[in-house]
């Protein structure tokens, strides 16, 4: 019996599910995609082969849920979700010992990349142009800022383009608020997959054309040197496994600034696949204890416009 992928937090990602499909096809060596959620109505459920309702991953104890997972056969793992990463980080090496290996990073990475202001104090020290992070209103000294938590995700809780007596007001009622300045112009996030020996397998740049509600509706790939350079320094010294997604600005004056790294797949991820950047399969191979290094990227050198909107399905 072929072993299966376990998709977590499944919620309305389908494109991503749909790209776990094509991996698993053209791997050949796995069985079924099992999607779970802690919300039983999830769109995400009518498109895997079988649906775990799952109580929240921070709720499991580990030797229950590796028999869990033993009693689906499941033999791969990809979290989607900031939440799930801490779990699955501490299990890693527990998980991997009953041959469960999951596509996240180790601790260290994680606890960084979810924590603002520690990944702040990192990047700066190794050197790496970061958007200047400050604890509070007063040592911004700017006139329009953004305002965020400390530990939060997304575009949840986020704050822009306020004046500082506007701020104040939204700091208030923060629990561990960073303050940044409000920076104008391109904003691009960059995908990239780390293989297991710590090498950058793929990385793709794209351009944020629309976003809605902290996510990309409209992104396009480009060409863009500095910004690889930058982005694989970055997760080197991160060291992230995996897929991992960098935000980044670039200043009207072409200068770059880091933002933050997401260790784990993006809502717009899709797009570096298509450029490329082809992880889900990628990982797939190494979960097998295959070797990547021989294995040649195919990389899309044209422009590639990625159009993100609803569809309607029939059962």
């Amino acid at each position: 019996m072929k072993p299966n992928v376990l998709i977590t937090s499944i919620a309305a990602k389908i494109p991503l599910i749909k790209q776990v499909r094509s991996a698993l096809e053209r791997n050949g060596h796995f069985g079924r995609i099992i999607g779970a959620d802690a919300d039983e109505n999830v769109i995400g459920a009518y498109f895997v082969d079988e649906f775990w309702l799952m109580e929240p991953i921070c709720a499991w104890e580990i030797s229950t849920f590796v028999s869990s997972c033993k009693e689906r056969n499941i033999h791969a793992i990809i979290p989607t979700r900031e939440g799930d990463l801490p779990f699955f980080s501490e299990h890693l090496m527990t998980l991997r010992a009953h041959e469960i290996y999951t596509m996240v990073s180790a601790q260290e990475a994680v606890q960084v990349c979810m924590d603002k202001w520690h990944f702040y104090e990192k990047v700066i020290s190794w050197g790496i142009p970061v958007i200047p992070t400050y604890r509070s209103v007063d040592e911004a000294g700017r006139n329009r800022i953004v305002i965020k938590e400390r530990r939060g995700s997304g575009s949840r809780g986020v704050t822009v383009n306020v004046d500082a007596a506007e701020a104040l007001t939204y700091v208030a009622k923060m629990s561990d608020p960073l303050i940044q300045p409000f920076i104008s112009g391109k904003e691009f996030s960059i995908d990239l997959y780390v293989d297991c020996v710590g090498e950058v397998k793929g990385v793709v740049v794209r351009e944020r054309v629309l976003v809605v509600r902290g996510e990309s509706q409209i992104s396009r790939t480009l060409s863009h040197p500095l910004l690889e350079e930058l982005c694989i320094r970055l997760v080197k010294k991160l060291g992230i496994y995996g897929h991992a997604v960098v935000q980044a600005f670039e200043q009207e004056d072409g200068t770059v600034l880091i933002i933050e790294c997401n260790a784990r797949f993006g809502g717009a991820s899709t797009l570096g696949i298509r450029a490329g950047v082809d992880s889900f399969y990628w990982f797939l191979l190494e979960s097998r204890g295959e070797s990547l290094a021989s294995l040649p990227v195919i990389k899309c050198n044209q422009t590639v416009t990625m159009v993100r909107h609803n569809e309607d399905i029939w059962l």
